[in-house]
């Protein structure tokens, strides 16, 4: 089976079932980026090394792999708290160039999702790891047979003794951790060829060969290739500017001569070559070698152009003695380490370099590897500052099309790739000042006993509930069928009679919680509650998203408490025009419409799929299968009508995918306001009778209609909240506050038993007994026994160590230890309730869940809070008997399979006519006086106790409330003037005929798909034109500086609503490596 890069990276295939418990816990602590609970795990430099046993999996590996790519919905947080769990495990020695199974090192992981931050981190520390053995290679080994006994004992008392052990990869006193072999290739041993590096003693030692623009050894090792061509040039360029003629030049490593033919047509006052090779020298000496005896002889004086035979260790130290200084200098061995590179930097540069000269070499550093090449690259810069060198690099690209795979291309007949990268950091070094370098002490942490871990109970319950849901999710991974609960309110304490009606706090719950589903990342699932404050003043909302960690999500509910926010400050206004709030609306979702439309626009920021075609594309399916309908003479006109407006609506939306980003928010309105005229206008169920699957894809149907029904939810909405607003009150002071549990709620227990698996918890369930063991269960899923079993032991994993606590539950949870007096009764999510979700709060009892889809979300824990301990526990009851329901129909019927199917649609509406029925529900609340004062009101002491914060908004001045509006009837525009009105229309039972956007219109396309005049935001009226419609009282007439302040005040937090920079707006993301750059040793 193939699995994909996502399921690769996955914590449950990344640490095995055999992996050590006390490992287990390191990788999972490290994988949940949960800071205290690393710090608490180490206590010695081991456990930051230590590793899987199978897949070599080590905590800085899971640290970046559980990061995953970067998205625009990627959680600050969280990635701060990657960036310190990264600098944890480093600070305690967890080694940076380790390999896992799939022979990538943590930078590796990091280079390869794209988290330049954590691959920059893996850089510094290969930098300063090099560093310090760099300085400690210069030390003298303990000489005394006392102390060395005394290592060794301590050494051998410190070996793993039993599979319990850690599996630590090095030993303190070990030699320094080196480069990974070239051999080794991008992450994969490209030709099953093993074998010590190459040396150069032996590469002396190895016959060569010329051949296809290559040289390669009698080994198949690529010494030089004619595909370096290029680099050379530029390194010309750079070494000698505008190419003068004249200068003198030293090339160390003559290969196939490359770099030296282009430093001869400058025609050089002194050229000298160093060449160590017997059969390189062979070959230079030969007659169609241009740098022979004749070459020698060209020179402007005796001994100008020469070819010094020997290793340049031994001719540099001759060249100094003869006082020879270049301008010049190019470094390109073969076969030598870093440590003879930075020998020459250190002891032979200062004195062969001219004063104004420039140096460069050949940077193939690590080049098998970004994080390899990256480090090195910053190593030889600060040994090269250390030699006083002014240090530059040049960024030069490579063609790899001919160099992407081994054995083919330019690597034919080479035994392995010495660059497999698609840059080159080109060295300039200038002569400069003496910078010295220096190493900064470090200590170990100490460890934080501040956070405890859950209790021996708290831990049994969670083996419990993990046991159930992974013998659940083998048998039946679809517990239930999806639909809606029935509606009854849950039994609450009394508490003071309520605005809203049961079902239209159901209305309002499920309507908020749609919107702010702004991702479509199923890790930012979103749950929301709506809390009536006393004597009907307003409302909270409280908004949760999924967690694995406090910090989790965190950005996301921030954008929701912005957006959400500015939403309920438009229904606050009297002049709560559909029209504002609409645009507060859209810009809080704009992502998610931009999903929903699967608009392949560049600067759309949500997850794009490449499976998921543009909505337009589906419409012209629709259009095409409509058009050819066996019904149509018969239904002409109907049929013709949804055509046109069809057309209408696909020229739009493909307009949006061409217009400008200022322009990019109006289109969206006019395609939500479109498809609420389509989805009211439409029976859909009439339209597409008659059509087969061979005219059209029933799935094509479905997502057609759900898609559609969607999009109008979001101007349906608008409408909704607006004719709510006007009729309960309860807006005029609306807070958006975002739900996190503590820590310690969070904490789980890291190991996994190794007393669990399938076998035994299938005998358990079964009292003892197994007729239905794991053979006859694979056998009913139609795979493998060790295939069925592995599975059970990767969910258990999951379960116990990668779990999130679910929004709902979240909510829940806060309730449980916030006690309110006037506590919400519905929850509602973003998408439909889990299995275990719907479950667990049923049977908790104080909240009502609309809907459920039934399938089952391994992943899932609740947080240890007391209250909350017999709900898990029914739960866990509830869990077993639907296994052994479900064993037991197995038993029964023995031909019968296991079923994965599931659910495929998570995600579904109420009726729009079922939101607006239920405003029928509202009582009207206390009346208030018309002074126009500021007070602190009463619950706010109660948000304060729950840790909300109550935003201070300035007094507004007393307006006269719009007249009642019936619920489901269109709402009229006011006669006669206000302080402030709005032009507003309710298209509730009227669909907007749909107009097609001409050409000259698309750089203004406000209100596309309406053909009556836009209202303006808010027209205010002064106090001279009130006094033409109106009779004002006399106490008024006498103060018109107050009604005038009154009116400034009302401009003043009306524009606010819409000045500002829109906080939607998805800034572009460097995607630059940000890893070759140049710089001065000066700075």
């Amino acid at each position: 089976m193939i699995l994909l890069e996502s399921e690769r990276d996955a914590i449950s295939a990344r640490i095995s079932p055999s992996c050590p418990e006390e490992v287990q816990r390191v990788l999972t602590a490290a994988w949940s980026h949960n800071v205290e609970a690393v710090k608490k795990l180490l206590d010695s430099p081991e456990k930051a090394r230590c590793q899987d046993p199978i897949t070599l999996e080590s905590p800085l590996h899971a640290a970046i792999r559980s990061c995953g790519p970067p998205s625009e919905e990627d959680d600050a947080e969280d990635l701060e708290n990657a960036k310190k769990t990264l600098s944890e495990l480093l600070l305690w020695g967890g080694i940076w160039n380790d390999v896992d199974d799939r022979n990538e090192t943590p930078g590796c992981v990091a280079h390869r999702l794209g988290r330049t931050d954590l691959y920059n981190l893996c850089v510094e520390a290969g930098v300063r790891a090099e560093m310090l053995f760099g300085v400690l290679e210069g030390y003298e080994e303990l000489e005394s047979g006392d102390e060395m006994e005394e290592d060794g004992e301590e050494e051998s008392a410190h070996q793993p003794n039993d599979e319990s052990e850690m599996v630590v990869v090095g030993e303190d006193g070990a030699e320094a951790p080196e480069l990974v072999p070239v051999s080794e290739g991008n992450g994969v041993a490209e030709d099953g060829k093993t074998g010590a590096d190459v040396n150069s003693d032996d590469y002396l030692k190895s016959t060569v060969t010329y051949s296809d623009g290559k040289l390669v050894d009698n080994e198949g090792n690529g010494v030089m290739m004619a595909w370096e061509t290029d680099i050379m040039r530029r390194s010309v360029d750079a070494l000698l500017p505008g190419r003068e003629s004249g200068k003198r030049i030293l090339n160390i490593g003559f290969g196939m001569g490359i770099i030296d033919a282009m430093f001869a047509e400058t025609k050089p006052a002194k050229h000298h070559i160093i060449e160590a090779h017997p059969g390189v020298l062979q070959h230079i000496s030969s007659p169609e070698s241009k740098f022979g005896a004749d070459w020698e002889a060209s020179g402007p004086e005796a001994g100008a152009y020469k070819v010094h035979q020997g290793k340049w260790q031994e001719v540099c130290i001759q060249l100094l003695e003869e006082n020879n200084v270049y301008d010049a200098i190019y470094f390109d061995t073969f076969g030598e380490d870093y440590s003879q590179l930075r020998m020459f930097f250190t002891e032979f540069i200062p004195g062969l370099l001219d004063s104004e000269g420039i140096f460069g070499f050949f940077n193939g550093l690590g080049a098998d590897r970004a994080i390899c090449y990256d480090v090195y690259t910053r190593v030889s810069e600060l040994h090269l500052a250390d030699a006083g060198l002014d240090v530059e690099w040049q960024v030069i690209p490579v063609d790899m099309s001919e160099l992407a795979k081994a054995g083919e291309g330019e690597w034919e007949g080479v035994r392995r790739r010495y660059w497999t990268l698609d840059v080159l950091a080109d060295l300039l070094a200038d002569e400069a000042v003496r910078i010295e370098v220096g190493l900064n002490a470090c200590q170990l942490p100490l460890r934080d006993p501040t956070v405890t871990m859950p209790s021996e109970s708290q831990r049994r319950q969670s083996l419990s509930c993990a046991e159930n849901i992974s013998l659940l999710s083998i048998v039946n991974p679809t517990p239930s069928v999806p639909g809606e609960n029935t509606r009854r309110p849950p039994k609450t304490k009394d508490c003071p009679s309520r605005v809203l009606s049961f079902d239209c706090e159901i209305s309002l719950t499920s309507t908020l919680a749609f919107l702010c589903g702004i991702s479509n990342d199923p890790d930012h699932v979103v749950a929301v509650c709506v809390e009536e404050l006393v004597q009907g003043k307003g409302l909270c909302v409280l908004v949760a998203v999924n967690k694995k960690n406090p910090k989790s999500g965190t950005g996301v509910l921030q954008r929701i408490q912005d957006g959400l926010g500015r939403v309920l400050r438009c229904l606050s206004r009297e002049t709560n025009a559909e029209q504002n709030v609409g645009a507060a609306i859209t810009d809080l979702c704009e992502p998610r419409i931009l999903a929903r439309l699967r608009s392949k626009r560049l600067d759309a920021s949500y997850t794009k799929r490449r499976d998921k075609p543009f909505l337009g594309t589906i419409i012209q399916l629709v259009i095409e299968a409509v058009g050819r309908h066996p019904d149509k003479k018969r239904n002409s006109l109907e049929i013709k009508t949804f055509v046109n407006d069809m057309i209408k609506f696909a020229k739009l939306l493909d307009q949006l995918e061409t217009c400008a980003k200022k322009d990019l928010k109006t289109y969206l309105e006019s395609i939500t306001q479109s498809a609420s005229g389509l989805t009211a206008k439409n029976d859909f169920t009439k339209i597409f009778s008659g059509l087969g699957s061979a005219d059209l894809n029933p799935n094509t149907r479905t997502s057609f209609i759900m898609c559609l029904n969607k999009l109008a939810r979001y101007h349906e909405a608008a409408q909704f909240l607006v004719q709510l607003a006007r009729k309960s009150g309860l807006f005029k002071q609306a807070t958006v506050t975002t739900v996190s549990l503590e820590e310690n709620y969070f904490l789980r227990d890291q190991g996994v038993p190794r007393d669990y698996d399938l076998e035994s918890s299938l005998a358990q369930c079964q009292g003892g007994a197994s007729p239905l063991g794991v053979a006859e269960i694979s056998r009913r899923l139609k795979q493998g026994a060790q295939q069925t079993s592995a599975a059970f032991k990767t969910t258990f994993t999951k379960v116990l160590c990668e779990s999130k606590i679910h929004a709902e539950v979240q909510l829940v949870a806060h309730y449980e230890l916030n006690q309110v007096g006037r506590q919400p009764r519905v929850i509602c999510s973003s998408k439909d309730a889990c299995y275990l979700c719907n479950q667990f709060v049923q049977l908790h009892g104080k909240f009502y869940i609309p809907k459920t889809h039934g399938n089952l979300y391994t992943g899932w824990f609740t947080p240890p809070v007391p209250s909350l301990n017999p709900a898990h526990d029914q739960l866990n009851q509830i869990l077993r008997a639907q296994v052994k329901r479900k064993i037991q129909e197995l038993q029964n019927n023995p031909d019968q399979m296991v079923s994965l199917m599931r659910n495929d649609n998570e995600s579904t509406i109420f009726p729009f006519s079922q939101l607006m029925s239920s405003l029928d529900g509202i009582t009207a609340p206390p009346e208030e006086s018309s002074a126009a004062t500021v007070k602190v009101p009463e619950d706010e002491q109660h948000l304060a106790k729950q840790g909300m914060v109550v935003p201070q908004s300035a007094p507004q001045p007393v307006l006269k409330p719009p007249p009642a509006v019936a619920s489901k009837q269109p709402v009229q525009k006011q006669q006669g003037p206000s302080i402030a009105t709005v032009e507003t229309t309710n298209p509730i039972t009227k669909a907007p005929e749909l107009t097609a956007l001409p050409d000259q219109q698309q750089s203004q396309p406000r209100n596309l798909l309406q053909k009556q005049k836009s209202p303006s935001i808010a027209t205010v009226e002064t106090a001279s034109s009130i006094n033409k419609t109106q009779e004002l009282p006399e106490q008024q007439k006498s103060q018109p500086k107050h009604l005038l302040q009154k009116l400034k005040r009302l401009v003043s937090l009306l524009g606010s609503c819409w000045s500002g920079e829109d906080p939607m707006t998805i800034r572009g993301r460097s995607r630059k490596r940000g890893l070759h750059y140049s710089r001065s040793s000066s700075s």
